[in-house]
């Protein structure tokens, strides 16, 4: 009876509590872009003093790791490849790339949470810490959960300073470019 016993509490183990990872890598902008599932930042620039636009940026290499015990995901980790970050324009990104985030120095952003999300429909706050060349700086992201047929999608929403994570300004001599960049997230996860 114990031997039962051991292989019923195995089986119950691993239908509630597994750990969960999803890599995504896209081709190039307009697929990471296009897809419902995507890590983002979007800003603006001001060109000669008065005309402001906006741009965004999508990350084509990333992955999504957590724990999931029944509906609670907890202990979130993304890895963003910061060479894959495209914003569709090739001198911008080369910029971005080789003098703003020193993608050779700094391979990777990290953030990481160890708070709880339950999976059920509705918003939340969660915290976790971001590190960008190297910096770390605790944020908290809004996040909505919505369920679609066997599948919760979740949406994500958080600003950060560059000057925080000590970012070079990205601004050139005839538009500068807004401190202030909305960082935003979608992903699926399985009933």
């Amino acid at each position: 009876m114990k031997g039962l016993n051991k292989v019923i509490f195995f089986v119950f183990l691993i239908t509630f509590s597994s750990a969960g990872a999803k890599s995504y890598k896209f081709k190039n902008y307009e697929e990471a872009k296009e897809s419902h599932e995507y890590v983002m930042f979007e800003s603006e620039s001001t060109k000669l003093g008065f005309i402001t636009t906006s741009y965004d940026g999508y990350a084509k290499n990333y992955e999504v790791k957590f724990e999931r015990d029944g509906d609670v995901i907890k202990d979130i980790e993304v890895k963003i490849n910061t060479s894959s970050l495209d914003t569709d324009n090739s001198s911008r990104d080369e910029k971005m790339r080789k003098t703003i985030l020193e993608v050779k120095k700094h391979p990777y952003m990290i953030f990481k949470s160890n708070d709880r999300i339950d999976l059920k429909e509705g918003k939340l706050d969660i915290s976790g810490k971001l590190k960008v060349r190297d910096i770390e700086r605790v944020l908290t992201i809004k996040l909505v959960i919505e369920k679609r047929e066997r599948e919760f999608y979740i949406k994500g929403l958080t600003s950060i300073s560059l000057k925080e994570f000590r970012v070079p300004d990205p601004s050139i001599a005839i538009a500068s470019v807004r401190d202030q960049h909305d960082l935003k997230f979608g992903i699926k996860i399985n009933e």
